[in-house]
């Protein structure tokens, strides 16, 4: 008799255990994070090289000095000037920081809307059948993309 009592009591002293769990959770709520915030780390992973370093102290004086140039020289075109001279600091900065593809394919991003934006503006019938055309293939992308993953 006094094993089964024990044995009650132990499952007795178990239910409660498994009962306070359900009633208080152990885990810390969900914006727990934002009171008690972890310093971000703010090394980074490869410090910038001297060109680098170098060319951040001067890619605003290059601008601007190209920039001059043009109005100078009086080029026709203010607004191509200064998207060329935009282009290549920008290009130069991607270089020495190693990020070329990314920035190459956000350029082709950027130029494919603007010409879409013109083409749209220009003759609307070209404009609807493009972004037709490109509506169905992020739509055809998306769903080979959601079959693949259940499989």
């Amino acid at each position: 008799m006094e094993t089964l009592r024990s044995r009650r009591r132990a499952a007795m002293i178990e239910s409660e255990h498994l009962q306070r769990q359900t009633e208080e959770p152990s885990m810390t709520p969900p914006h727990a994070h934002l009171r008690h915030r972890t310093v971000p780390d703010v090394k980074p992973v490869r410090p910038p090289g001297l060109l680098l370093r170098f060319w951040t102290e001067i890619s605003l004086s290059v601008l601007l000095a190209l920039l001059g140039l043009a109005v100078l020289l009086n080029y026709s075109s203010l607004w191509s000037a200064t998207v060329a001279a935009i282009l290549i600091v920008t290009t130069v900065e991607a270089v020495l920081r190693r990020r070329l593809p990314v920035f190459i394919l956000g350029l082709a991003v950027i130029s494919t809307i603007i010409v879409l934006v013109v083409v749209l503006f220009t003759n609307l019938r070209i404009g609807v059948g493009i972004l037709a055309i490109l509506a169905a293939l992020v739509i055809l992308v998306a769903n080979v993309r959601a079959n693949i993953g259940r499989r």
